[in-house]
């Protein structure tokens, strides 16, 4: 019996041996493939998988593992920058302080069950801000101010990112992660001239929007062009696209970020439906890269 046992655990200790260095390999040494082709492996992976909700905090590569304008190994994600520190560690940078200059305060009370000030800051916390700090407030860190107006948006500044007011959309869905690596990008990686538009000599942006249809048939899907230039008109690459359609009983719809393609042009397909014939939808587009904004318009009208 004593021998049964012995070789009982001698089988259980080398299938432990054997098995634990390859799910070793499989935790740190894989390698994540996301929907538009771009990876994640290795220390850089494990960085990003470190979040319980990596996709809503920190979004998708738009980057690949790249040396930064200041000589750093760095990788940009829609909403963060992970990058390698001097002893060799993934840390990820507080892109919501080191981009932050303060704003217009939004005008509405804080002294409501609904808000709550954070710590010693004096700062508040308030309604759907609130709800999703409570969720991913490991990430987003201390508020670097209450709640402010930029861009015609309410939007609260944190440490490591920013959050948005979009009334118009859904209800679980109202606030949103601002892009905060695709503005970092935007304003520190200098780009080539002669392949995607230098950054230094954008003196400004100019923005045009047009839909494939004026007139749309009821029950036909819709489809915008929304167009960027710079002030010579070459095209504008990788500019952050907003757009809301705005119907003519009052209600407004956000549309998902886009950002414009290598020709300077985002495109976006949308279903109509429910209007009565003649009606008129504005389609309203703001666009941003970097320091850089402008807006464009157009519409179009339903006839059956």
């Amino acid at each position: 019996m004593r021998n049964l046992r012995w070789v009982f655990w001698v089988v259980i200790l080398s299938v432990v041996l054997v098995i634990a260095p390859h799910g070793a390999l499989a935790q740190t040494g894989g390698v994540k493939t996301f929907p538009d082709g771009s990876t994640l492996s290795g220390d850089w992976l494990d960085a990003w998988n470190a979040s319980p909700d990596p996709y809503t905090e920190f979004g998708t590569p738009i980057t690949g593992v790249m040396e930064s304008a200041t000589g750093e190994e760095v990788l940009y994600t829609h909403q963060a920058r992970f990058r390698k520190d001097s002893n060799g560690d993934i840390v990820i940078d507080p892109l919501g302080s080191m981009l932050y200059t303060p704003g217009k305060p939004a005008n509405f009370p804080f002294n409501t069950g609904a808000c709550r000030v954070y710590g010693d800051t004096g700062y508040h916390i308030c309604y759907a801000f609130l709800q999703v700090y409570a969720s991913h407030g490991t990430f987003l860190g201390a508020p670097l101010a209450d709640p402010e107006e930029m861009n015609g948006r309410i939007v609260q500044a944190f440490e490591y990112g920013w959050l948005e007011w979009r009334p118009e959309n859904p209800p679980n869905q109202r606030v949103i992660f601002m892009d905060l690596g695709r503005i970092a990008y935007d304003l520190w990686e200098p780009k080539s001239s002669d392949g995607e538009g230098a950054i230094g000599r954008q003196i400004s942006m100019t923005a045009f929007a047009f839909v494939e249809r004026a007139i749309l048939p009821a029950g036909v899907d819709q489809t915008l062009f929304v167009i960027a230039r710079t002030s010579d008109f070459a095209p504008l690459k990788d500019v952050i696209v907003q757009v809301r359609l705005e119907f003519p009983d009052g209600r407004v719809l956000g549309l998902p970020s886009g950002h414009t393609d290598e020709d300077g042009i985002a495109r976006f397909t949308f279903p109509v439906q429910g209007l009565e014939n003649g009606q008129v939808v504005q389609v309203q587009a703001s666009l941003l890269q970097g320091s850089l904004t402008t807006q464009a318009a157009t519409s179009f009208r339903i006839w059956h």
